[in-house]
């Protein structure tokens, strides 16, 4: 395919490779956390129910700072010692796995991800070409997807065959050998800038938000994705009941879990087949659509209304996972194409926060619908709210960027 050419771009090919274990990592270390504190260290279950939030907090309260600092030095760095502090987080658990000690080290987590989220946004920005950026991004979260796909195996591989140590040390050493691998791709220099004093750092985020306020195009991006944060938290948060409904067993519901993987990636893949000059609020706003239609037909299904044979389900599910992925991937090229160099990084952490917000405001949201739903029709009302904001978002897309 004439799209994976970019690939032999040396820097572009290194950046894709070292994102890899990043992917794979994303996944893998809270996995093998919720596994070894509910299974093997038998933590109490508010601890569980508390370290998503753990890890959320630092991109809402340090994300904006990390921003300004991420705009200010190498890119390079910030992702080196970014992966290097999410590996340094899975050892310092193999040491204290006490119930308050985890929360620190996942609210340290939290802030090594606070940096590598909008890094590796800046990072595509600096290497590929305006034209090039759909494909590259497409590239980075297909095998992002993909390394979804193998978790499972991986996690199940590690936990069986492996002592809780060694298990952490393994998930350890995959985030230092993303480390290694951002250390050898090499980013155009950056301006010299005066160092920041806790003061400078306010009026560093309120430029961030201007950027975004002046700029139609950005400002309809991030209130689109915020919107489409909180539907993919009304019925994500429900997907597994709604497993349950119909009537899938613990190992079917781990095929459900690289069935969204799967369909991620063929998601991105769909992608490097368009142009690069589509107009991405146009793609975010189908691929909501799409995602929110069969979101509907699934939460119609799972009442009973209309039966669903099992292959048909996971096809549903994965559909649901690729037609997201556009949203996800358009997103990321708009900030890029819209953001110059020297505020991507603040803009992104902003945008994070936000949806991270969003995502948190979601899913309480879904635990009202839950009380005063079943859970077909409350899954089937996060698919309406997608189609309707996929629709202005579709109708209201404003002019293409050039």
């Amino acid at each position: 395919m004439a799209r994976f050419e970019i690939l032999k771009e040396k820097q572009i090919r290194r950046l894709v490779i070292a994102d890899i274990p990043t992917s794979l990592a994303d996944w893998l270390d809270y996995i093998i956390i919720i596994a070894l504190f509910s299974h093997v260290w038998q933590s109490a279950p508010w601890l569980l129910a508390a370290a998503p939030l753990a890890l959320a907090i630092p991109r809402i309260v340090i994300g904006p700072l990390a921003g300004v600092i991420l705009d200010k030095i190498d890119s390079r760095m910030v992702l080196v010692f970014a992966n290097f502090a999410r590996a340094l987080s899975m050892v310092c658990l193999m040491f204290f796995p006490s119930m308050t000690w985890v929360l620190l080290i996942l609210i340290f987590r939290g802030l090594a991800d606070a940096f590598i989220i909008p890094a590796r946004l800046a990072a595509v920005q600096a290497l590929a070409k305006p034209e090039q950026l759909q494909t590259t991004n497409a590239l980075i979260y297909g095998f992002g997807q993909l390394m979804r796909v193998a978790t499972p195996f991986v996690a199940g591989i590690l936990i069986l065959n492996m002592t809780p140590h060694w298990v952490l040390g393994a998930s350890a050493g995959i985030s230092l050998a993303a480390s290694l691998l951002f250390f050898q791709v090499n980013f155009p220099a950056k301006a010299a800038t005066n160092a920041l004093s806790m003061a400078g750092f306010i009026p560093e985020i309120l430029a961030g938000i201007f950027e975004i306020i002046k700029n139609p195009r950005l400002l309809q991006a991030i209130m689109f994705m915020a919107a489409a944060s909180i539907g993919m938290a009304l019925y994500g948060r429900t997907i597994i009941l709604l497993a349950v409904d119909f009537g899938l067993s613990v190992d079917l519901s781990r095929i459900n879990f690289v069935t969204l993987g799967i369909g991620g990636s063929l998601g991105a893949l769909a992608l490097l087949l368009f142009s690069s000059k589509t107009k991405f609020m146009l793609i975010m706003g189908l691929g909501a659509m799409f995602s929110g239609a069969l979101v509907i037909a699934l939460g119609l299904f799972s009442r009973g209304d209309i039966a669903l044979a099992l292959n048909l389900l996971f096809l549903a599910i994965g559909g649901v996972s690729a037609f997201s992925s556009w949203i996800y991937i358009a997103y990321r090229s708009t900030i890029q194409l819209e953001v110059s160099k020297d505020k991507v990084g603040r803009v992104a952490a902003l945008g994070e926060a936000v949806f991270t917000l969003a995502i948190l405001a979601g899913v309480m949201l879904s635990g009202k619908l839950l009380d005063q739903f079943d859970v077909g029709t409350a899954f089937a009302i996060g698919g309406m709210f997608m189609v309707f904001i996929g629709i202005i978002g579709a109708v209201a897309s404003p002019k293409k960027s050039e």
